[in-house]
């Protein structure tokens, strides 16, 4: 074999060591996750495309830099650090504060020592993986399995001790066991539509969300609501309406879209004054049918806003479970617009009122 200096350079070989090079860096820049490796000295030698984005830095001016030097998370050096001197994996989780209006992000980071061809650890190499909304569902999750608990335990706790109070006084008088059974009677149907709404929840988060869609004048949901709303009208604000005298067709599922008007009702009628105005609306725009429910009532907060279609979450708690209702209402609507293909948004000013838009494709257009 000729010493190393007579050896003459194939230039085809050159090209396929550049070949794979090059593969190589767009296989990890085709990457999702970030992928970062490092010398021994913690020296960036390689970033890819996602890992800069997700760090926000620079590509070409973060080679050769330290990763102390790369981003203010401590927690990314130390988990390389680590990896380094145990020579075993390591990992770590990062937050990265986000402004008032935006979800706080979260960064996990898996580093693993890289050993050549002796066995010797060279350096080692980072991936880093966006798990922001994968921690908002386990949040969401935790919240729910809290929320329903306490949910189901205020009503059947208050059923046991007004079904013991009566079977341990027999004596009672027959006006006061009546009154018993009758807040019995209001908790088990306080149960029962804590029961429903959860069960509607659970079939619209299915595939299966609308079994049968079949086409349908809007109207006649909205009309009903309307009407059924208004046998409270004496005790509550007056609603009046603005229906088109032409059928707005849709494809989908009426009842569940008649939830969707006596929800956004029954939340008007909550928090609007009883000398207040709630205003229906339905109409055609572009290839969309648009239903409004707008009111005068208190309104929401900004802070709010974002959040009101959140299973269980009540803007004011207190005042919530006194007007009654399971805090799912808002959530159903959800789901029903997004079964349908639509959307749902809000526009409130606090003290002036609140005005809830759903939109929903016209059958035509579907």
């Amino acid at each position: 074999m000729l010493p190393a200096r007579d050896r003459k350079l194939d230039p085809q070989s050159m090209d396929t060591a550049g070949d794979t090079s090059g593969q190589l860096e767009m296989i990890l820049n085709g990457l999702v996750e970030g992928v970062v490796a490092v010398d021994l000295d913690e020296r960036v030698i390689h970033l890819n495309s996602a890992a800069a984005r997700l760090l926000g830095v620079r590509r070409a001016e973060s080679l050769g830099k330290q990763l102390s030097e790369l981003t203010s998370l401590s927690n990314l050096s130390s988990t390389v650090s680590r990896a380094l001197a145990t020579r075993c994996e390591a990992s770590s989780e990062a937050v990265i504060e986000m402004p008032a209006n935006e979800r706080n992000r979260v960064l996990e980071f898996e580093a693993s020592p890289v050993r050549d061809s002796a066995g010797r650890v060279s350096g080692a190499v980072l991936s880093i993986h966006e798990i922001t909304e994968l921690r908002h569902l386990e949040h969401v999750r935790q919240d729910f399995v809290a929320n329903v608990s306490h949910e189901l335990k205020t009503p059947i706790t208050a059923i046991r001790g007004l079904i013991e109070t009566i079977l341990s006084d027999r004596e009672m008088p027959d006006a006061t066991r009546r009154r018993f059974l009758e807040k019995v009677h209001s908790q088990a149907l306080r149960l029962s539509t804590l029961v429903t709404d959860l069960l509607t929840l659970a079939r619209l988060e299915s595939r299966d969300a609308i079994l049968e869609p079949v086409p349908f004048d809007l109207r006649d949901p909205i009309f009903t609501s309307i009407r059924a709303s208004r046998t409270m009208e004496e005790r509550t604000a007056r609603i009046e309406h603005d229906l088109p005298e032409t059928p707005v067709i849709v494809r989908g599922d009426p009842e569940s879209l008649r939830l969707v008007a006596s929800n956004l009702l029954d939340n008007a009628l909550k928090y609007t004054p009883a000398a207040g105005r709630i205003q229906v609306r339905l109409y055609s725009r572009g290839d969309q049918a648009v239903f409004e429910v707008e009111d005068n009532g208190i309104g929401i907060e900004a802070k709010d806003r974002q959040r009101i279609f959140e299973r269980f979450y009540r803007v004011d708690k207190a005042r919530s479970r006194e007007l009654g209702g399971t805090g799912l209402g808002l959530s159903i609507v959800k789901h029903v617009c997004l079964a349908h293909g639509g959307l749902v948004d809000v526009e409130s000013t606090p003290g002036k009122g609140s005005l809830f838009r759903v939109t929903i494709p016209l059958a035509e257009f579907r």
